[in-house]
Parts: structure tokens; sequence; C-alpha cells
């Protein structure tokens, strides 16, 4: 693909999809919260959510892979959501990882990106798929994360926010206030708001309005529910809140991602700029 012509009116944005790049030809330069990296062939990266970035074409042809996929489909379960996903998420040390073929568990990663785009159009595209993003993140996680969390397991901080984080996933249908957070951590209100922005780069009530949103989710795919009685079961008051909140958070409407093949699109969705 011509590089010049297909990303010269991307426009610097931020969403909160995770994003890798992978240049088979060629090479680009993005921008990851103003910082400049150039990324040559045989190489790639990874973007973390929430992170403000532009790729811009040099002047010479580029072939690319680009995977985007909302960390949703990685959270199969409250505990893979808390010890594996949002460690990485809210980690404010990994804007971005500038991956290289050099590296052998960065290698993989680049691999599975250009193995996915084999399977996206077969029958078993999704289960594929799928396995093909854990096995990324797993790649993430064991390699820049797994050794620094082991050593934090005594820290008094990560009890407290560990068992603020425990009441919220145990509370989230039920109606839950600053104050009954900061009781579970046996924490104030300013150390509560302190440690959530640490861990999870949030606020105590967004990382809930989160949480509840993930699950809303993951009922969309596997129920029949309406939007309405979806939103009361995981903690909202109002469906039309819920809806609102749902689009900024995942990217559209309840009803679209339930349409989409309910929600499971994601695996493998296409940028204008990729070849997948």
């Amino acid at each position: 693909i011509p590089a010049n012509e297909v990303l010269s009116d991307i426009a610097i944005h931020w969403h909160d999809d995770v994003e890798f790049i992978y240049v088979i030809k060629g090479s680009i330069v993005y921008y990851v919260n103003e910082e400049k990296i150039t990324i040559h062939t045989n190489e790639g990266l990874f973007v973390n959510a929430r992170q403000r970035h532009l790729i811009e074409a040099t002047n010479e042809d580029c072939i690319l892979y680009c995977l985007i996929f909302h960390s949703v489909i990685l959270c199969s379960s409250d505990y893979i959501a808390s010890k594996y996903v949002m460690p990485i998420l809210a980690n404010k040390e990994m804007p971005y990882v500038l991956l290289k073929e050099e590296e052998p568990w960065q290698q993989k990663i680049l691999k599975a990106i250009a193995d996915m785009q084999l399977y996206a159009k077969r029958d078993n595209a999704h289960l594929q798929l799928m396995k093909y993003v854990y096995d990324i993140w797993d790649g993430l996680y064991q390699n820049l994360l797994s050794d620094r969390l082991e050593k934090e397991e005594g820290n008094k901080d990560l009890v407290s926010i560990k068992r603020m984080i425990a009441y919220i996933q145990e509370n989230y249908r039920n109606k839950i206030k600053l104050q009954d957070i900061c009781m579970a951590g046996n924490v104030g209100k300013t150390k509560c708001n302190a440690l959530f922005a640490a861990y999870y780069n949030l606020t105590p009530i967004e990382y809930l309005r989160n949480y509840r949103i993930d699950k809303g989710a993951k009922m969309l795919e596997i129920t029949d529910m309406s939007i309405t009685e979806i939103a009361y079961e995981i903690g909202f008051t109002d469906g039309s809140y819920f809806s609102k909140i749902f689009r900024q958070q995942i990217g559209c409407s309840p009803q679209n991602y339930r349409s989409y093949g309910k929600g499971m699109s994601r695996y493998y969705e296409q940028s204008r700029y990729s070849n997948i």
C-alpha cells in the first residue's frame, strides 16, 4: 500500500482499545504522547489503551498489519481481569512497547499478529483469533510484569487496592458510594483516590463504572435480556445512561455491539491502514 496516501489523513487520537502494529515492508513514524518512534521493517509496536497517538507515513511504500481490540475480550473472569489485564492497562510506565524480531518473546508476538490474518475468513476464525489474542497478552505479561508484581505482594497499598477491587467486583450490582470503597480498603478518600490513580489511572467511581460496562458487554453476548434489563442488572438506574457510557467506553451502542455477532468482530477489527 502507498503509505503516504493511506495514512496522511489520520489525526492524533486515543481510544480504550489496545493497538499492535507490525511493519512488513518499509517504515512508518508513530507518535505516542508526542514521543516520536520510527518503526522499521520487521519491527512492531504495542500501544496501550488511552494513549494519544498518531501514525505518520514516510516517503516509502509501507505494508503493515494493525491489530486493535478492546480489553473486555480478555476478561473471561474477574480474576483474570484484575491479575493479568488491568495491571498492564493501568501501567503508566508502559504507554507503548517497541517490538523487535531479535528478542524471542517479541518475535512470537509479531508472528502471532501476522498469522492472525490467515484465519480471519475461516469458519473457526473467532476461536483461532481468541487464542492468538491471549498468546499475545501472555507474552506482554510474562516478560514485562510478572516479576514486578510478585515483589509487590507484601505491599500494604497493594493489599488495600486488592480489597477495594474485590469489594467492587462483589457488589457492583448494588448502589456503591466512594465511602463504601474506602471502608473496604481501610483507607481515607484521599488515599483511596491516590491508589486507584496509581494502579489503574482511574478514579474509584470510574473503575466501578467501567467494570459495570464490561459486565454489561458480556451479558449482551450471552443473554437475550433487553438493554434496560441489563442496565438494572449491572447497577445502573437508567437504561439511557448505560447506553451513553457504553458507547463512550466500547465505541458503539449496546444494540450495535450485540448485532456485531455478539461483539466478536472486535477480535479482528480491520483498520483502514491495515492489510488484516
